[in-house]
């Protein structure tokens, strides 16, 4: 019986130190960075869009695109390390959109600018007595 009775005390103790050990704890001290990552390069690549959009040629356009990836480069290495694994699936879903979207634009204006729309005349002769 006396075996029983220290038993009791040391099994109640092991499986409170167990469900105490199995909780869960929010680790957000990455995540205030990750955040932060998020909505910068939000900015840099809405700004960059912007300025994708109103190149006039293809050396504007080629420039401005090498300068985006310095400065993303810039951005990303200014945080941790492994900062953006914290990014949660949306944020990097919208960075992933807003990005293939800069680069959509950016290969549509190279395109139109290899291959100018060409105005052709209209093949019906005009009237030769005027």
């Amino acid at each position: 019986m006396k075996n029983g009775l220290m038993i009791l005390p040391v099994l109640t103790i092991t499986v409170m130190a167990g469900a105490c050990g199995c909780t869960r704890t929010a680790d957000n001290s990455g995540r205030e960075e990750a955040r932060a990552l998020y909505e910068e390069s939000l900015v840099l690549i809405d700004l960059y869009t912007d300025s994708v959009t109103a190149a006039k040629d293809s050396a504007t356009l080629n420039g401005l695109m090498s300068r985006y990836r310095e400065e993303i480069d810039d951005l990303n290495f200014r945080h941790p390390p492994e900062t953006s694994y914290a990014i949660s699936e949306g944020e990097n879903d919208t960075l992933t959109s807003r990005t293939l979207r800069m680069v959509t634009i950016a290969d549509s204006l190279l395109y139109r600018y290899a291959h100018p729309l060409v105005l052709r005349s209209d093949s019906v002769a005009g009237d030769p007595q005027q």
